[in-house]
């Protein structure tokens, strides 16, 4: 998890993808987006600006970035529309107010969400480093309702009849249940690399041809 704090000239800031998909062509569009910069500078956001002319390309379907805050603005109904994505989930708004308001709380409630389960997340990631039979762990905000978060570990194939998996997730569970975290909203799933038979066939004629060499 990544809070996206960056210091910059003594002060935190907040790392803000900032895109806009609409021409800029009268005076009282540049005002707004003239407001809105002043706002998030005002704010101690550290805009990363990017511009697309193009009025048919909606919102929705730029592609967002776990971790990464971005605000989006595009034209609906002859009106601009803000899509804000704290780094966990999507805000829309049509108005200057609405959308201050969902710019500072957004914020302020990724980064009561990111330190309630950086511990956990620190623990995991700990025992991936500790541990070879771990191929990788990915998580996702929200992605029920009642859940904040959501963990994905994947072990190697080789590690699938071992038990070694179920050992592994005990201890993790055990970290977890003395770091003493109330109200937690989290689940926490694992499962096994893909058997790959060409693999498989592969690793075997190394192994085949390594006992040639051997009885040779």
């Amino acid at each position: 998890m990544n809070k996206n704090f960056i210091k910059e000239l003594n002060r935190e800031t907040t790392y803000l993808e900032f895109r806009i998909l609409t021409y800029l062509e009268c005076e009282e569009k540049m005002k707004i987006v003239t407001h809105i910069l002043n706002f998030l500078k005002h704010h101690d956001f550290l805009v990363n600006l990017s511009i697309v002319y193009y009025n048919a390309l909606r919102a929705e379907n730029i592609p967002e970035h776990q971790d990464v805050p971005s605000l989006t603005l595009d034209m609906r109904d002859d009106k601009f529309r803000f899509k804000y994505w704290d780094g966990s989930k999507i805000f829309w708004t049509y108005h200057l107010e609405d959308l201050a308001d969902v710019l500072i709380q957004g914020r302020e409630d990724f980064t009561a969400l990111i330190d309630k389960y950086q511990p956990i997340t620190n623990i995991l990631f700990k025992n991936k480093d500790e541990n070879e039979n771990i191929k990788f762990i990915r998580y996702k905000y929200y992605p029920m309702p009642e859940v904040d978060i959501e963990y994905e570990i994947q072990f190697f194939y080789d590690v699938k009849d071992t038990g070694m998996a179920d050992l592994i997730m005990k201890d993790i569970f055990k970290q977890i249940n003395d770091l003493n975290i109330d109200n937690l909203a989290m689940n926490i799933d694992y499962s096994f690399e893909s058997k790959c038979l060409p693999c498989q066939k592969a690793k075997e004629k190394q192994n085949e041809r390594e006992n040639m060499a051997r009885e040779s």
